[in-house]
């Protein structure tokens, strides 16, 4: 559960609104309050509700971040390293997204297509490139052999349309793409940090009442969020390189 989680810090990405923004307001009221809770937005300058929780939750840093800005990555990335030095993140949720509904591939356009990519897949995949080093040196500074979000761990908020085993519908060709992209990246940094005891793994917020959602959607942010850091907390080495829903089922590739 929630309570069970103890980390000094988190990073989210794409907290201007829905979810992320419901994920900085509980991450920084957790039961163990983290020392540091980095927000990343879009556009802070405009996130009202993001700057009234960073006013009220001293641990709450926000930070400029289009993740498909390498500038800007680069520059939140020296602000967390000022901040939480040799003790490193502990954990980094790849939240932001974009999603445009394509229901038949006369619909798709090159242009649709390499934006789903740059937001949904190849920035994830650069912002933990280079938070890697603090995500090392988190996991260095706990030590011993448990894997977590305790210790370092990387969740990419991927979607169950980006399942191969689930799409039984069809459509949505550059949402599905880039999301079963961003799972393949999950799956091959599950093996390749092993060694260093950071955990990876996908998850799947459920179908929430968010902007992009939709207002019929199942869940609300409060409620997504609340399941998705239970399932965070309880992830234990047995669970890495997986792919689990908001009520930690395992969601299949």
């Amino acid at each position: 559960m929630a309570s069970a989680l103890k980390i000094k810090s988190v990073l989210i990405t794409g907290t201007d609104t829905g979810n992320g923004l419901e994920m900085v307001r509980q991450f920084a009221n957790l039961q163990n309050k983290p020392d540091y809770v980095f927000a990343c937005a879009l556009y802070p300058e405009t996130a009202t509700e993001l700057k009234q929780i960073a006013d009220k939750n001293t641990n709450v840093t926000v930070l400029k971040m289009d993740v498909t800005n390498l500038e800007d990555i680069d520059k939140a990335a020296k602000q967390v390293e000022q901040s939480v030095g040799d003790v490193g993140l502990n954990l980094l949720v790849n939240n932001a997204g974009y999603f445009k509904q394509e229901d038949t591939l006369e619909e798709v356009t090159v242009e649709s297509m390499m934006l789903h990519y740059s937001i949904n897949t190849i920035g994830p995949a650069m912002v933990i490139k280079r938070f890697l080093p603090l995500l090392r040196a988190a996991s260095k500074a706990v030590g011993g052999d448990i894997m977590g979000a305790s210790r370092a761990a990387i969740f990419n908020v991927s979607s169950r349309v980006g399942s191969l085993d689930d799409n039984t519908s069809g459509k949505l060709y550059s949402y599905r793409c880039a999301k079963l992209a961003l799972n393949m990246i999950t799956k091959n940094l599950s093996l390749d940090l092993a060694p260093d005891n950071i955990f990876v793994a996908s998850l799947h917020p459920g179908s929430v009442k968010t902007a992009m959602g939709g207002p019929d959607a199942r869940l609300t942010s409060i409620e997504s969020v609340q399941s998705l850091i239970n399932v965070m907390a309880t992830r234990t080495k047995e669970h890495n390189g997986f792919f689990f829903s908001q009520k930690g089922e395992l969601i299949k590739w």
